[in-house]
C-alpha cells in the first residue's frame, strides 16, 4: 500500500491565511494573524539555528529540524547559568558533566529520547518528533519542579515567542 504525505507547506497554506484577513470575519482574521506571527517566531528560530549551522547534531534528519532551535536555546539558557550537562539515553550516559555546546549538541537525539541532567539541580526529558511539528516546544516532555528548570524553561519558551 502506498503512503501520500499530504502534509500541508507554511508556502501552501498563506494564501489562506492571507484571504482569512482579507475577507474574514472578526475571529477569522484574529486567528489568521495569531497563526502568521507564530510561524514568523518558528521561521525567526529556525534562522538563529542556521546561524549555529556549524553544530553537528547526531543525525542529518534528526532531531527533526523544527526542534533543533528550541533544543539549542535549552543547551544554551543550561550553560549560560555555569551549570554542566549530562546526555542519557535509556538511562545510559552519553555523555556526563559536559560544558562543551558542540559535544552537547552532538550526542542528543541518538535516539527517540534523551535526559538532559543540570549538574545535581534537576533535569529536563526530552522525546523526539513527538507531535512537535506545529509547536516545538513539545519536544520538552517534562521537566523538574524546581526554580533552576523553572527559570531555564521559561527563557526557552521566551526565545520561541520572539
Amino acid at each position: 500500500m502506498r503512503t501520500v504525505d499530504a502534509t500541508p507547506t507554511w508556502e501552501g497554506i498563506l494564501p489562506l491565511y492571507i484571504a482569512g484577513i482579507e475577507s474574514g470575519t472578526f475571529e477569522g482574521i484574529k486567528n489568521a494573524t495569531e497563526e502568521l506571527y507564530r510561524m514568523a517566531r518558528l521561521a525567526d528560530l529556525y534562522v538563529a539555528a542556521e546561524k549555529d549551522r556549524n553544530l553537528t547534531w547526531s543525525m542529518d534528519n534528526y532531531p527533526p529540524s523544527w526542534e533543533r532551535p528550541v533544543l539549542l536555546a535549552l543547551v544554551k539558557a543550561i550553560l549560560k547559568r555555569g551549570h554542566t550537562i549530562s546526555v542519557y539515553l535509556e538511562d545510559e550516559p552519553m555523555i556526563e558533566r559536559s560544558g562543551d555546546l558542540d559535544e552537547i549538541i552532538r550526542n542528543l537525539a541518538a535516539g527517540d529520547q534523551d535526559t538532559l541532567m543540570i549538574d545535581d539541580h534537576g533535569c529536563f526529558w526530552l522525546i523526539y518528533n513527538n507531535g512537535s511539528e506545529h509547536d516545538p516546544m513539545v519536544v520538552i516532555s517534562d521537566y523538574s519542579a524546581n526554580d533552576l528548570c523553572e527559570e531555564i524553561y521559561s527563557e526557552v519558551i521566551q526565545e520561541a515567542e520572539s
